[in-house]
């Protein structure tokens, strides 16, 4: 029975130690901002998709109604090619001393979103216009629903993002230890090349001194 108990808690264990580290890995940045962008993301692709086959819509409306629906999916994409984009750095390696913003600021992914976040945003102020317009239809009545998706998503998903991913519940990221240790690795022959070149001009320099105190 004992046997049985113990045999049990370890398997237990091992179930929490890789829930865990799939929720909270050291050498990579946390999914959970991945996960909460696919959720409300999808769903609402989802529900928009299901409004557009069933309802009668005014062809402007379907327009800006389509336009909506990409913008979900480039939310998700986003999301997909960011973790990609990081991943494959850290990877390749960072070097210590770049700090977390000058690392996120340099991210191409990153800096293409925030320019078409611009248009998001002019997307969900004309959407909320047309939805308090006279001419209402199924796809004007969903203009709310999708600008109220975003919201939540640009509110919530900052806050995970900048908890779990840009850093680790305010600290630096336990990946960047990891990213470090890659990118020594990778530099440490050219490094070593440097250090063998500065100690023999070392060296060829106490061996000129001691030929002259010599020659004295």
């Amino acid at each position: 029975m004992d046997y049985v108990l113990s045999v049990s808690r370890y398997k237990l264990y091992g179930v929490a130690e890789a829930f865990k580290y799939a929720v909270l890995p050291h050498d990579r940045p946390s999914p959970l901002f991945l996960l909460f962008t696919t959720l409300i993301n999808g769903g609402l692709l989802v529900w928009s998709f299901d409004v557009v086959l069933s309802a009668t819509c005014h062809k402007e409306h379907s327009t800006w109604l389509g336009l909506g629906i990409m913008n979900a999916v480039i939310n998700d994409l986003f999301s997909i090619a960011l973790m990609a984009s990081m991943r494959n750095q850290i990877r390749k390696g960072i070097h210590p001393s770049v700090s977390n913003v000058r690392l996120y600021l340099t991210q191409p992914v990153l800096l293409l979103y925030f320019v078409y976040l611009i248009w998001e945003i002019a997307w969900m102020i004309v959407a909320s216009k047309k939805a308090s317009k006279n001419n209402k239809d199924g796809c004007s009545n969903h203009f709310s629903v999708q600008s109220g998706f975003f919201s939540f998503y640009f509110i919530l998903g900052l806050t995970i993002f900048a908890m779990t991913f840009a850093t680790e519940w305010c600290r630096s990221p336990r990946w960047r230890v990891a990213a470090s240790t890659q990118w020594r690795r990778r530099n440490q022959p050219e490094l070593d090349e440097q250090v063998e070149g500065i100690d023999e001009a070392a060296q060829g320099d106490d061996f000129s001194r001691t030929q002259e105190m010599e020659d004295r």
